[in-house]
C-alpha cells in the first residue's frame, strides 16, 4: 500500500477502522447504527468519495451494486469506483 492510499476496514464493530501511512486509527466520522451491509456502504460511501477518488469496494451483491449505480447518478460523483467480488 503507498502513502496514498487509505484503506477502511468494516465488520461487525459500528465503528471503521482506517489503515494509512503505516499506522491505524478508528473512524468516529463514519459510525453508524445501521445493521444492514447495503445501507452501511453506501452511507460510508457517500461520506468518503470526492472528485478525485478511486473507491474500491470489495463485497459480491448485486443488491449494493444497484445501490452504489444509483447514489452515484443522483450525486454526481464523478470519483472512479469499481466493486469486485471477495472470492
Amino acid at each position: 500500500m503507498d502513502n496514498h492510499t487509505k484503506l477502511i476496514i468494516t465488520g461487525k464493530d459500528s465503528t471503521l477502522i482506517q489503515v494509512w501511512n503505516n499506522s491505524s486509527c478508528s473512524r468516529q466520522d463514519l459510525r453508524t447504527n445501521h445493521e444492514e451491509a447495503d445501507v452501511i456502504i453506501i452511507h460510508h460511501l457517500t461520506r468518503i468519495v470526492s472528485a478525485d477518488s478511486h473507491v474500491r469496494i470489495i463485497y459480491d451483491d448485486t443488491d449494493v451494486f444497484i445501490l452504489l449505480l444509483h447514489f452515484y447518478m443522483r450525486m454526481n460523483m464523478s470519483a472512479h469506483i469499481s466493486m469486485e467480488s471477495m472470492f
